[in-house]
């Protein structure tokens, strides 16, 4: 006598109230005027807690908070003019070799009587101390546009930082620099001129990771032109320039944003990632980002926004590997996309997009954006999203924690006393579409489309999938999507599931 078998799955999703497509664990939303989430930089654990805390500026009141996505409180506070351009870059580094990062706060309108050079200081976390404290060396310098730390690069144990001065001139023409200073005295390590040919060099700065795998770490300088735009990376052994890749079509913003990535290709080396939020195609600015290679400089890959002054590439940044894939990926905003897109891309698999979360109208939802470490304790690293604009008339401001982790299979089939019955219980989201496909059954292919829907914010969906004959064992191939504000769905995730099923 043949037995047939029934194949039950049982779907469910976490409960979160989310208006956001991978899951939102928490915001906070600034006070009238704040602009909370102008910029944006992951600190590691910096109040020794065990939790992984970032820091954001708001530029609209001048305050720089020390946050913990973990927890959502503010761990520190830093208040500087506005008038000063305090809150628009912002960065750490261990420049005290306390084992905890100290912010750097960058204060690009900073002046001296009427004369603007520009300002950075650096603020330890604990009782607020400036501990260096740098002015810029020409008129309109707006030394302090762009900060980051970059590691140890002379081996003193305290960590070293660059910044970017994008109005240095030069012939009359703001062309740009960028300095890297000491962790341990603030002294000046190296000078990095603007190329030939090259505005506003300087306007984006970066970690690159060690991409000549000299055991020191590197650094990336980027510019923001409205001709042809360059990024270099710079030795942090020598300071000599290693790589350089021009922009690919006039005006397209190529180096407006950069981010170390990580080894994204199982290589041996660090990649870096660039925007282009006017990349053009078919004469619109779409905006792109592209990865290139720490071995030969060579593109790893290009993703194209799709909507017109989107803005894709506008903010970049190194995540973590987010889907435990064990590559590292990235987190790329558009802000002007709508009410603002954040898409998360794999690393490894050259641009797949993970997963795509969206604000709501002029939030600017993607303005800035950063690793925010395992907020949740999942096992799985999260993503920081900053939205200036949020409100609509206020301009509160706002950053958003997005749990990023990945769909967790609990396969363990249950056979019942009544029916022979198999039951998979999947974890996912509100709102996202799914589709399995049959790959073999009882090792014989059978290439079939079972079932496709999407969850629902109840939570449970049950399918039935009888196959006719005796069920032995069963593979099938799972898939999560979603769909962005252009309607397109978006592969965020397969899995392969085999069971073998008891007599």
């Amino acid at each position: 006598m043949v037995r047939h078998w029934k194949l039950f799955v049982v779907l469910g999703c976490l409960g979160m109230d989310s208006a956001h497509a991978q899951g939102e664990l928490r915001s906070l939303t600034g006070g009238p005027g704040d602009k909370a989430g102008a910029a944006m930089a992951y600190l590691g654990d910096a109040t020794g807690d065990g939790q992984a805390d970032l820091v954001f500026g708001r530029s609209g009141s001048g305050w720089v908070d020390v946050y913990s996505p973990a927890t959502g409180q503010v761990q520190a506070r830093f208040g500087w003019d506005p008038a000063q351009g305090a809150g628009q870059s912002v960065g750490g580094a261990d420049v005290d070799a306390n084992g905890r990062a100290d912010v750097i706060v960058g204060l690009p309108e900073a002046s001296q009587g009427f004369v603007r050079f520009g300002r950075v200081v650096v603020h330890r976390i604990t009782d607020g101390a400036i501990l260096h404290d740098l002015w810029g060396a020409n008129p309109d310098d707006r030394f302090g546009h762009a900060v980051a730390g970059v590691g140890d690069l002379n081996a003193d144990g305290h960590e070293d930082f660059v910044v970017g001065a994008p109005g240095g001139p030069r012939l009359g023409i703001a062309s740009g620099y960028a300095k890297v200073y000491s962790g341990r005295d603030s002294s000046q390590l190296y000078h990095f001129a603007a190329p030939a040919f090259v505005e506003r060099f300087g306007h984006s700065v970066a970690a690159a990771g060690d991409m000549d795998l000299d055991g020191v770490p590197d650094i990336a300088v980027g510019s923001h032109s409205q001709l042809l735009g360059q990024i270099r990376v710079f030795s942090g052994a020598t300071g000599f320039p290693i790589f350089h890749r021009w922009s690919e079509a006039p005006g397209d913003g190529f180096g407006f944003a950069m981010a170390g990535v990580g080894d994204t290709n199982g290589d041996g080396f660090d990649d870096l990632a660039v925007g282009a939020p006017e990349w053009p195609e078919n004469g619109d600015p779409v905006g792109a980002v592209s990865v290139f290679s720490g071995r030969d400089f060579g593109s790893l890959w290009t993703e194209v926004g799709t909507a017109v002054n989107g803005q894709l590439g506008f903010s970049v940044a190194g995540v973590g590997d987010v889907n435990a894939n064990g590559y590292p990926d990235l987190a790329v905003g558009s802000p002007g996309e709508r009410g603002g897109t954040v898409r998360i891309f794999e690393g490894f698999s050259h641009g797949d997009a993970l997963y795509t979360a969206n604000g709501t109208i002029d939030d600017d939802f993607g303005y800035a954006v950063c690793a925010a470490g395992d907020a949740n304790s999942d096992g799985y690293m999260d993503v920081a999203v900053g939205a200036p604009e949020t409100g609509i008339i206020t301009d509160e401001g706002a950053i958003h924690i997005l749990e990023c982790n990945r769909y967790v299979l609990d396969a363990t089939p249950e056979v019942a006393s009544f029916q022979d019955t198999v039951t998979l219980t999947f974890r996912g989201h509100p709102n996202f579409f799914y589709a399995y496909f049959l790959e073999s059954v009882n090792g014989v292919p059978f290439s079939q489309l079972v079932f496709t829907d999407r969850f629902a914010l109840s939570g449970m969906r049950v399918h039935s999938l009888d196959v006719g004959f005796d069920l032995l064992g069963v593979t099938f191939v799972s898939s999560f999507f979603t769909r962005n504000l252009d309607g397109k769905l978006v592969k965020s995730n397969s899995e392969r599931i085999s069971l073998l099923l008891p007599n």
